[in-house]
C-alpha cells in the first residue's frame, strides 16, 4: 500500500462517516503499513488524538429545526462533484503499472492513427471477374483458393486465371487493370501517399494484362509500374497491354505513352507512344517501337477499349451492380498486331587482343 493511498484510507477510518470507512481487509493492510512506515505511524497517532478529542466533546441535543436551518445555510455539493470525488478515490487505488500500460497503449494508438492518415496503405478492389479465378492471400499459406466475392488485393496477393476467365481490379479512381486468360500476377507493392498519390508495383508472372489510365494522371505522385521476368513498364497515362511468356515481354500501346526498359539494360529506356509496340527478351533491350494496326482490334482489345461501366470514379464502382451488365469479350487472348516488333540478333563479341 502506498503512503498516499494509506493517508486517504486512514482519514476515512478515523474521521469519515460510518458507511465510508475502509473495509476489514483494507484495515488489515493499513495496520501492516503502519508497522513498517514511521511517517505514516506518526500520522495515525495524530488522527487518533483528533478522534479522541472529538469523542470528548459534550454532545448537545439539537432542536428539531436546527438541522433544517443549518442545511439551508450550508452549500450543497452537486451530484457531479460527489461522483468526481468517488472516481478520484477509486483512481488513486489503481497500481502505477496499470497507468503506465494504459498510457503506452494510448500513445501507440495515436501514433498508429497518425501514420495511417499520412501514409495509409490501400487495397486494390476487384470489381469484375468472369470464369474460374484463383487467389492466394499473402496472409494465407494454404495455397491458391477459388475467388469468391470481391475482395481487395493487398501486398503479396496473387491472382491466377485459367482459359476463358478474366479479372478487373482498380488501382485508383482513374486507373484499372484487366487480366487475360491463363495469366498469373502478384501485387508486389501498394502504398498510398497523402492526397491522391500512390505507388503500386504489379508483377506479371505470365500471361497478359491490360492497363487503362487517364492521361491527366499526376505521375510525380501516382506511380504504377508493371514488372515481368525481364522488363519494367511504367504507365504514363495510357491504354496498353503487356504479355509475358517464354522469356519475352511484348508491350503494345493503344493510347498515350509508356516507358519501357530491360532489367539488365536500364540505361536504354524506350518511350513507346500510342499505336506502337515493342518487345524485349532475356538478353535483349527493347526493340525500336513498331507501328501496330489499331483500326481492326481483336475481341480482347475491343472489349478493353469499349468496356462499359468503367468510367467516372472507379473506386466508387459497386461490383454487384455491374456484374450482370458486362458481357464477356469475344476473345480472352490478345490479338497481336502485325507487323510485330522483331528482336535483332545479338552482335558477336569482338575478340580481345
Amino acid at each position: 500500500m502506498s503512503c498516499t493511498q494509506f493517508e486517504d484510507d486512514l482519514r476515512r477510518y478515523y474521521l469519515g462517516e460510518e458507511d465510508d470507512k475502509p473495509k476489514a481487509s483494507e484495515y488489515i493492510k493499513m495496520q501492516t503499513h503502519i508497522r513498517s512506515c514511521p511517517n505514516c505511524s506518526v500520522i495515525a497517532e495524530k488522527l487518533k488524538a483528533i478522534q479522541a478529542a472529538m469523542n470528548g466533546i459534550v454532545r448537545q441535543k439539537a432542536s428539531a429545526t436546527f438541522y433544517d436551518a443549518l442545511s439551508e445555510k450550508l452549500p450543497k455539493p452537486s451530484p457531479v462533484s460527489i461522483y468526481i470525488s468517488k472516481v478520484k478515490r477509486k483512481v488513486s487505488r489503481v497500481p502505477k503499472f496499470a497507468w503506465i500500460t494504459v498510457s503506452a497503449v494510448i500513445v501507440l494508438t495515436v501514433l498508429y492513427t497518425m501514420f495511417k492518415v499520412f501514409f495509409p496503405s490501400f487495397g486494390l478492389p476487384i470489381v469484375y471477374y468472369q470464369g474460374d479465378v484463383d487467389i492466394r492471400r499473402s496472409s494465407d499459406n494454404s495455397g491458391m483458393k477459388k475467388l469468391v466475392g470481391y475482395p481487395e488485393l493487398t501486398n503479396g496477393d496473387k491472382l491466377k486465371t485459367d482459359s476463358s476467365s478474366i479479372v478487373v481490379f482498380v488501382v485508383s479512381k482513374e486507373t484499372s487493370v484487366r487480366m487475360g486468360e491463363n495469366s498469373e500476377l502478384r501485387i508486389d507493392y501498394i502504398q498510398r501517399a497523402r492526397g491522391e498519390g500512390y505507388s503500386c508495383k504489379i508483377n506479371l508472372i505470365e500471361g497478359a494484362i491490360w492497363v487503362s489510365q487517364k492521361e491527366a494522371t499526376n505521375f510525380d505522385v501516382q506511380k504504377l509500374q508493371v514488372v515481368t521476368d525481364n522488363a519494367f513498364i511504367e504507365a504514363l497515362g495510357s491504354d496498353f497491354d503487356v504479355s509475358s511468356n517464354d522469356n519475352k515481354t511484348v508491350l503494345r500501346v493503344f493510347n498515350g505513352k509508356v516507358r519501357f526498359y530491360h532489367k539488365n539494360f536500364q540505361d536504354e529506356k524506350s518511350m513507346v507512344d500510342g499505336g506502337h509496340s515493342s518487345l524485349t527478351s532475356s538478353d535483349q533491350p527493347p526493340t525500336s517501337p513498331a507501328e501496330i494496326d489499331t483500326s481492326n482490334p481483336g475481341g480482347w482489345e475491343q472489349w478493353n477499349i469499349n468496356i462499359p461501366m468503367l468510367s467516372g470514379n472507379l473506386l466508387e464502382i459497386k461490383p454487384e451492380a455491374i456484374k450482370d451488365k458486362i458481357a464477356p469479350p469475344r476473345s480472352y487472348m490478345p490479338f497481336f498486331a502485325t507487323p510485330a516488333p522483331s528482336v535483332s540478333p545479338s552482335p558477336s563479341p569482338t575478340p580481345g587482343f
